[in-house]
């Protein structure tokens, strides 16, 4: 029986114990072998279990999936609108995941985050085998019973000694043994040990099938995907291998007798809702008005080390700075700026020469009390800012943030 994913919520609590929304102590010790290889930015140890930090998405330990979703700390909305709102959002935001163009193709919306991402694998492989994959020349040496190629004298006298019908040689062979096609066929295989319902399953395993049967490509980093070279032939590869690369690199295998292995497909969600905010005013915001995010506005001290200033979104009219928004992933205590934010601003505010200042939070309707409020010396405008949590289409939302911050500027 296929145990049932665990939902949880960021900065939730997951223990030992025999309930149903519990780990096992053996999970627990994959874990904690994982936080010891990297994920200790994912989550901290406690007290026989685990605390999530503000990492969203899915963790895999074993047959156990753990679905971490976004939430605000008032929120009392179910798990199925916090999926939708976080699968609307990664796929806007490109610097988090590049699958915006294949995310569409989904009739429907899963009941899991790690099911969207194979279904969009498994989309993705349908339509490459459907067009034929791509083969290529590659270098061989081995023994052969004809003489074809280049005879590689030495080894030939070597290994063939005793041997005349037998020819070393090295020549060329035309086939789909390229690694595109291997890093999309290794990938293919983890998802089909991932996939968990019945139908995925069945779908995976006939494209294995299907599927040339090649060796891994050893070993797979990021290096081995920023060295791949595209073509006019193999361009359409480009959103089936950024999936591939997004489960090949957050695999970690266990290697011990007994083994749980760990997949982590999890997104800072301060850095999601930053990017998600930028994409809709990018897309939407009217006239002469520019967003732009995470641009380096100089050194503002030198000593030691030198530090500098990185706002989240600068707003453009006409190339000229008019406006900076502080995107925050939280709801203020007591609905107001703390002195830290407001220092931030005020800095923001006299380092860029702008009028106009903000701390841009998330909230469900009703809307908190805008507050708004002005620096002292610069006479800088700085407000605290509400960006309404939509429910409809992802266009709507962006549109609606938008338009607040049309209006506030």
């Amino acid at each position: 029986m296929v145990r049932p994913p665990i939902v949880t919520y960021e900065h939730r609590r997951l223990r030992v114990g025999g309930r149903r929304d519990n780990i096992s102590a053996g999970e627990l010790k994959s874990l904690t072998a994982f936080h010891a290889r990297g994920g200790h930015k994912y989550y901290d140890l406690i007290h026989r279990g685990i605390k999530f930090k503000s990492y969203v998405g899915v963790l895999r330990v074993g047959e156990l999936t753990i679905e971490v979703l976004p939430k605000l700390d008032d929120d009392r909305e179910e798990a199925d609108v916090w999926r939708n709102r976080l699968l609307d959002m990664l796929g806007v935001v490109p610097s988090v995941t590049a699958l915006h163009p294949t995310s569409s193709h989904l009739r429907t919306r899963p009941n899991s985050i790690l099911e969207h991402y194979l279904l969009l694998y498994a989309n993705e492989l349908e339509v490459l085998l459907r067009g034929g994959l791509a083969k290529a020349y590659r270098q061989r040496t081995g023994n052969r019973t004809a003489l074809r190629g280049k005879l590689e004298l030495t080894r030939h006298l070597t290994e063939n000694l005793v041997h005349k019908e037998r020819f070393y040689v090295r020549d060329q062979v035309y086939n789909y043994d390229r690694p595109l096609n291997r890093i999309l066929g290794q990938a293919l295989r983890l998802a089909l040990r991932l996939a968990s319902s019945a139908g995925l399953r069945n779908r995976l395993s006939e494209l294995v099938m299907r599927f040339p049967e090649l060796p891994d490509q050893q070993p797979v980093t990021e290096e081995t995907f920023l060295r791949l070279r595209y073509d006019r032939r193999t361009e359409v590869y480009r959103p089936g291998i950024q999936i591939a690369r997004l489960l090949l690199l957050n695999y970690h295998p266990d290697l011990r007798a007994g083994r749980q292995d760990v997949l982590a497909l999890l997104f800072n969600m301060n850095a999601l809702w930053e990017g998600f905010l930028l994409q809709g005013l990018r897309r939407y915001l009217p006239g002469n008005y520019r967003a732009s995010g995470k641009i380096t506005g100089g050194r503002y001290w030198e000593g030691d080390r030198k530090a500098i200033l990185i706002p989240d979104i600068i707003i453009y009219e006409s190339e000229t700075p008019v406006a900076i928004l502080d995107a925050k992933w939280k709801r203020p205590k007591n609905d107001r700026p703390s002195p830290s934010d407001l220092q931030q601003l005020f800095t923001y505010a006299g380092h860029f020469r702008v009028e106009r200042v903000a701390l841009l939070y998330p909230s469900n309707t009703p809307f908190p009390k805008q507050i708004c409020g002005t620096f002292v010396q610069s006479q800088a405008k700085a407000d605290l800012l509400w960006a309404r949590m939509e429910s409809g289409s992802v266009k709507s939302w962006m549109q609606s943030l938008a338009a607040t911050i049309q209006e506030w500027l």
